[in-house]
């Protein structure tokens, strides 16, 4: 019996061990993954601490439950202020609310990204984009949201520099045309002021001989001077000059003003601009570009204008939209070039025409070119494509064009072609500036 009972308890002890040894295996086991969890977490948090973007990550019903050190950097506020907040707090995304998940758990859309512009405290505005991700449980439901956030101040800043370097690559390139139309009219001011002087020397000498008739009009030589003034009278031709020297003056005048339009327009469209937009008139802007550009189409081209003089000013950024147009006239004035030399035909014709439809205004820049060939149409926006010779275009001009109009101002640009008749672009600008996307105190 006691043999018995020590063979049991020998097994016993045996599962015993057995057990601890379990027991141990198993709490190593947990403790390494426990360990390697740890480390995972740590090095995960230190990846989210160093991300340059700035990450917040949401519940299902948009309160914010992670951040990192990015967000809180760009928002100058601390991790404690943000977590628990709402994201519409954090962030005033226009039409995201709570309620874009529907009861079947679905974020619509599943992601979006848009520009944005906030205001920390009391800093200036910071431009951002934001995009979101989303985090489903195995069951598809949404278990979190993740947004990201990038502050674009740099990125806005070169792109203003380069708006700025190919606005004056194309004052540069301008340059020898607006000298040329300067020329013209200085030319006929130098003819006609140098008239008017030479005249002048002519007519003072007469006054003189006037005066000093006058004077001795009691004396016996009197009547000699008075013969010598009608015979200077006489070789001037007074009537001609009655004539002539207004209308010298007059010619003069308008040269001068010409000179002084295409200085103004050319002061204008140089301007570097605000980094806010401003209330302007944008037929006044389309004037202005015409003049600057007049050398680089007057010679292929005649350009109509049909601006409506009751257009609304508009919120906008004037300098990049004055590059806009006169991308465009130059581009219809290649493409009349371009047909004239295969067709051999007159002169071109550019219309230009503004006009407010549906609330918003309405920019359209045609011509009777010869059209864009179809397997380009898709791709004319596209940065650095470009049909022309190397050295006659770089490919960014509609690019940049469709970025300012699109991105900078809310807008559309659309545009319609038929080869061998023409292209009509057409800008849609909204009048009302947006300030939702504007976080304010």
């Amino acid at each position: 019996m006691s043999e018995l009972f020590e063979r049991q308890l020998i097994r016993a002890k045996r599962k015993v061990s057995l057990l601890e040894q379990m027991i141990e295996d198993k709490t190593r086991e947990l403790y390494l993954e426990h360990s390697a969890s740890e480390r995972s977490n740590q090095f995960l948090n230190k990846i989210l601490r160093s991300m340059p973007s700035g990450v917040i990550v949401t519940d299902p019903n948009f309160v914010v439950i992670m951040v990192n050190q990015a967000i809180s950097s760009l928002l100058k506020k601390s991790e404690s202020e943000i977590l628990g907040c709402s994201f519409l707090e954090v962030l005033p995304v226009r039409g995201l609310t709570n309620t874009i998940i529907d009861q079947r758990h679905e974020l619509l859309p599943s992601e979006q990204a848009e520009d944005l512009l906030i205001r920390p405290g009391d800093q200036a505005n910071i431009p951002i984009t934001y995009s979101f991700s989303i985090i489903r449980a195995p069951d598809q439901s949404i278990e979190a949201l993740v947004c990201l956030v990038s502050d674009l101040t740099e990125k806005k800043a070169l792109e203003r520099q380069l708006l700025q370097s190919q606005k004056l690559e194309s004052v540069g390139q301008l340059a020898a045309g607006i000298a040329h139309e300067i020329n013209t009219p200085i030319q006929y001011v130098r003819d006609n002021t140098v008239f008017v002087r030479d005249e002048f020397r002519s007519l003072r000498l007469l006054l003189q001989d006037l005066r000093s008739c006058i004077d001795d009009s009691s004396t016996p030589q009197a009547h000699d001077r008075c013969q010598k003034i009608a015979a200077r009278m006489a070789g001037l031709d007074l009537e001609y000059l009655l004539e002539e020297i207004p209308l010298a003056l007059e010619q003069a005048f308008e040269g001068a003003e010409s000179v002084a339009r295409i200085v103004r327009s050319m002061k204008s469209f140089s301007h570097p601009g605000s980094t806010d937009k401003v209330l302007t008139s944008l037929n006044d802007a389309i004037e202005n570009t015409v003049t600057v550009s007049r050398n680089e189409w007057k010679y292929v081209a005649e350009i109509e204008l049909n601006l409506d003089p009751k257009l609304p000013m508009i919120e906008c950024y004037p300098g990049e939209l004055n590059q806009v147009f006169l991308n465009l006239i130059i581009n219809a004035a290649h493409a009349i070039t371009e047909r004239s030399s295969s067709y051999s035909s007159g002169k071109g014709l550019i219309r230009i025409s503004s006009g407010f439809f549906n609330g918003q205004v309405v920019i359209t820049i045609s011509d009777n070119g010869n059209g864009i060939p179809e397997e380009n149409r898709s791709r004319i926006f596209d940065p650095f494509f470009t049909t022309k010779p190397v050295g006659h275009g770089t490919g960014q001009g509609l690019s940049m064009a469709h970025a300012t109009i699109t991105e900078r101002h809310s807008g559309e640009i659309l545009f319609e072609s038929k080869t061998g008749l023409g292209t009509s672009f057409e800008i849609r600008l909204p009048l009302e500036s947006d300030h939702s996307n504007f976080q304010t105190d």
